[in-house]
């Protein structure tokens, strides 16, 4: 069987990436998905404008935010008649996910399925999280690592975008402030979503702690990289917050959860 696979959101990627890894599968990515395949190695990547789908017997693609070229594969795969497959890795906006829904709908936990089976019917399937065994696997070898205490904080955007405001809801800072009141740690990672700067940020927690070391990563960086190296792990309520406590750490939320079947964590 002839396979291609499409994704561009992050989370989408990780899912569908790992999942497909022992396939023969050729792949058209956008976005972060790209930078996950570059972290893979992947091979059989296709462009675009080599694209004839009608050589293909199956289309994945991952969910994504906004509509993105996936998308439109997907769309197109329908009206061809060629079986499809979408990777949900969310709990929220279900109904504006796919604007076209694919055939079987896969998710990787309970409340996903959940909630799916009531949105979508039965054609949502539960499937092992290839990608959390891989971590898991990888988790033992990296924990012995671990020299020192940190703390991940995982920046997400806010509707208005994202501004250096201590204080109010739409930067890190207040939440660095409030966990450093109860918590001891030696260093703060903070990484930044594809659509975040968190340099004034960054620059203004070093002016007042100076008895912890501060650092930045990026959406470009590996996720589980960064989350093997810190003991806590805090966010808003994303999926990056679910690998976390998945692989034992100690996991903080800066928000209320999105949807009344999810995960639950403590709040910060």
């Amino acid at each position: 069987m002839k396979i291609l696979a499409s994704c561009h959101d992050l989370g989408g990627a990780n899912q569908l990436l790992y999942s497909t890894l022992s396939t023969n599968t050729h792949y058209l990515l956008t976005g972060p998905a790209m930078q996950v395949a570059v972290n893979l190695n992947l091979s059989n990547m296709l462009a675009a404008t080599d694209l004839d789908l009608s050589q293909f017997e199956l289309v994945i693609v991952g969910s994504n935010k906004d509509f993105q070229l996936s998308d439109e594969l997907l769309k197109n795969a329908k009206s061809l008649g060629i079986k499809t497959v979408g990777y949900l890795d969310h709990w929220v906006n279900y109904g504006t996910r796919w604007s076209t829904l694919p055939d079987i709908i896969i998710v990787t936990d309970v409340f996903a399925f959940i909630k799916g089976f009531f949105v979508f019917g039965l054609r949502v399937r539960l499937h092992q999280n290839l990608y959390l065994k891989y971590l898991r696997n990888n988790f033992i070898k990296n924990k012995l690592r671990l020299d020192f205490t940190q703390a991940l904080f995982i920046v997400q955007p806010f509707k208005n975008g994202y501004t250096h405001e201590c204080g109010f809801n739409i930067c890190v800072c207040k939440y660095v402030h409030r966990f450093l009141e109860k918590k001891r740690v030696n260093r703060i990672l903070i990484r930044d979503h594809a659509t975040t700067n968190s340099d004034n940020c960054l620059s203004s927690l070093k002016g007042k702690y100076s008895n912890v070391t501060f650092s930045k990563s990026d959406w470009t960086h590996p996720l589980e990289e960064d989350i093997f190296q810190s003991e806590f792990i805090i966010g808003h309520d994303t999926y990056a917050l679910y690998i976390a406590k998945k692989l034992g750490k100690r996991v903080r939320t800066m928000s209320r959860r999105r949807a009344w079947i999810s995960p639950v964590y403590k709040s910060i």
